[in-house]
């Protein structure tokens, strides 16, 4: 399918705005330590089936764990609650019970009823998250989502909360989730192609009725309400039980023809020159590729030289999502056979073709593997020489190297750096050392002591200033459609008067970003793009109680937060189930702290007049000086820094 990208109204309506929620499902909305009942849940099943017997060297872990699920619960939107019942109630309830039982100080105290009761507690659990996988709970998360986006009300939390969770229940059940926003985005945009393919998709119409593909950008005419509907039905899809088969592409192969059990491998040239000329191998050829009522035509298939068709045949059966079923067959095989020969070579195209008992029913165009990872960088972006001029008047007089102390932090700096081009699970381990090293240099047996006393309220002030940072900037060079001349030209003073362009990229005057604020959220309507992230940003610092009070819940979010990185890491050391996507809660802050951590202990050694712990002792004065003043401070501006 061709994607257009069907314009927005001027000024944007509701329906837009949902599909600006629900574009690029692979990047979340949430702030990255937020983790929603999915996980917790997922994390708190495996606890009970896997763990052993409970000691008190568990404890920790185990009151994370549950704090962690009891406040995702309270996150839920009111159709998945509703909709999850008796059975969200019931395992809340067991998780309040266990934390009271947990609390005990004596391991022996809790371990006897707990072993006692452990079965129960589990069948409960277990009964939550296979309720979680079903349908009807993502049709309850899409009316939430749909709910929240009509709401003038809603702020920006509410909306990203209810976003994460509905595409983190997609990927629960195997949906691929860039093909569903691709069918969402235009169902909500009356594509008529987009229409016919989830209807055909649903059985509610027959593929093989229509002649002709609908010409680009063709309207199907269903009314708002119907084009819901059908988005509801495509959310809350049944698994089909027919015969699937899917075709994938790969780059930079070079293959002729191979069978390897259900999947079978073609050079890409060889099937679409024989399609395009009739033969001579046409017999050769799988039926649904010259079915003569497809919509599936050869110049659907990619032409680029060295490239390799997977057709993945899944037999009949039933299946949320064939073609993510088909594409995890695939990719684990071509992963195996690159790990014996040393490296994986073979790239996967985006795209796919989708065939329902011989007939070729989804069609994903075809296009290069999109991985900005593997571009090049220009020369002209590298800032190294301008890095190097900055650090040249503190580090010179170091030179060589004799400290042996600023040579311990330049190669837990090496690590850091290595970490970043990690896996979560292995840079958190990574992360969490540096941390423990630099702990044991301020004098703390305890790591997460160490980040406690030098880093938690630093961490709430930066998180304030980093939002509104972020905010403003992506507001300020985003297209506003139908802006008057006059608030253009606003616009570029205030990119002027936010952002000081330099050698070596830009800083930002947070005062003037602030002071901006009035003027952008008059422009942005609430439903433009980060329209909703910059009125909730203007409630938030509207006034010096309104900072005060994010300044508590931000606190709060740091506790559950470090809480959350110890009972990881621990688990990581001692082999206990971790849910991955409560790794990915925590990678970020650990990567953050680590990098800060190091950034003051550099500091401290290149200043002749200073230490690493002096350095660390006045960070941690002037956040703590910063967080008592925000109680009486007279202005916002007063309450967000430092005079």
């Amino acid at each position: 399918m061709v994607i257009l990208n069907p314009p927005f109204s001027v000024p944007p309506t509701w329906l837009d705005e949902l599909r600006m929620t629900m574009s690029r499902p692979a990047e979340a909305w949430c702030d990255p330590i937020h983790t929603n009942l999915i996980a917790t849940a997922k994390e708190l099943d495996a606890w009970l089936r896997q763990m052993p017997p409970y000691k008190g060297i568990q404890r920790q872990g185990w009151l994370c764990l549950l704090k962690d699920f009891e406040h995702s619960a309270t996150n839920l939107g009111p159709e998945v609650a509703q909709e999850l019942g008796g059975d969200l109630a019931s395992a809340v309830t067991t998780a309040q019970s266990l934390h009271a039982l947990f609390t005990l100080r004596r391991y022996d105290a809790a371990a006897t009823p707990f072993a006692a009761r452990r079965g129960t507690d589990s069948a409960i659990v277990t009964q939550l998250v296979q309720q979680l996988e079903g349908a009807a709970v993502r049709r309850a998360a899409w009316r939430d989502l749909v709910a929240v986006c009509q709401d003038t009300g809603s702020c920006r939390e509410i909306i990203a909360w209810r976003r994460d969770f509905l595409w983190d229940l997609f990927r629960l059940t195997k949906y691929d989730p860039d093909r569903l926003m691709r069918s969402f985005l235009d169902i909500i945009a009356d594509d008529e192609y987009a229409v016919i393919d989830a209807q055909v998709w649903l059985g509610e119409r027959n593929a093989s009725a229509f002649d002709a593909h609908p010409s680009p950008m063709a309207q199907a005419g269903l009314t708002e309400s119907a084009r819901l509907a059908l988005c509801e039905r495509l959310a809350a899809a049944p698994a089909v039980l027919a015969h699937h088969v899917v075709w994938f592409a790969y780059t930079h192969a070079s293959i002729h023809r191979l069978d390897l059990g259900p999947l079978s491998f073609y050079n890409s040239e060889w099937v679409r020159g024989n399609l395009e000329h009739g033969g001579p191998f046409l017999h050769e050829l799988p039926k649904e590729l010259t079915h003569p009522d497809s919509w599936f035509q050869y110049r659907d298939l990619p032409k680029a030289k060295d490239t390799a068709l997977v057709r993945v045949d899944l037999d009949k059966g039933n299946f949320a999502d064939p073609v993510q079923s088909a594409r995890e067959q695939a990719e684990a095989t071509i992963t195996l056979a690159g790990f014996r020969q040393g490296d994986v070579t073979w790239h996967m195209m985006q795209g796919y073709l989708h065939s329902v008992n011989g007939h070729i029913s989804g069609i994903g165009t075809f296009r290069p593997p999109h991985d900005l990872d593997k571009l090049a960088r220009p020369a002209h972006f590298d800032n190294m020489s301008d890095a190097l001029k900055n650090i040249g008047p503190k580090l010179g007089p170091h030179l060589p190297l004799r400290d042996a102390m600023l040579a311990e932090v330049i190669d837990a700096l090496r690590d850091w750096q290595e970490a970043t081009r990690q896996s979560p699970l292995s840079a958190i381990l990574l992360n969490v050392r540096i941390m423990e090293f630099l702990a044991a240099r301020t004098g703390h047996e305890k790591w997460y002591l160490y980040l406690e006393e030098y880093h938690a309220l630093s961490w709430v002030w930066a998180h304030m200033h980093r939002e509104l940072h972020n905010t403003v900037h992506q507001a300020l060079y985003s297209k506003v459609p139908g802006i008057s001349e006059a608030d253009e030209a606003e616009v570029t003073r205030l990119q002027q008067a936010v952002s000081k362009h330099h050698g070596d990229g830009y800083t930002a005057d947070l005062r003037q970003a602030l002071a901006a604020l009035p003027t952008l959220t008059r422009i942005f309507t609430l439903r433009e793009q980060f329209g909703r992230r910059l009125h909730t940003l203007a409630g938030r610092l509207s006034s010096p109680t309104a900072v005060a009070i994010w300044g508590d819940e931000l606190r709060e979010q740091w506790t559950r937060s470090l809480e959350r990185l110890q009972r990881v890491r621990n688990a990581l050391a001692h082999g206990n189930p971790i849910e991955p996507m409560t790794a990915h809660t925590i990678h970020l802050y650990s990567q953050r702290l680590a990098a800060t951590s190091l950034s003051i202990s550099i500091d401290g050694l290149l200043d002749s007049s200073s230490s690493l712990v002096a350095e660390h002792d006045k960070n941690r004065d002037k956040a703590a000086g910063w967080f008592s003043s925000v109680q009486t401070a007279a202005t916002v501006e007063d309450a967000l820094f430092v005079k």
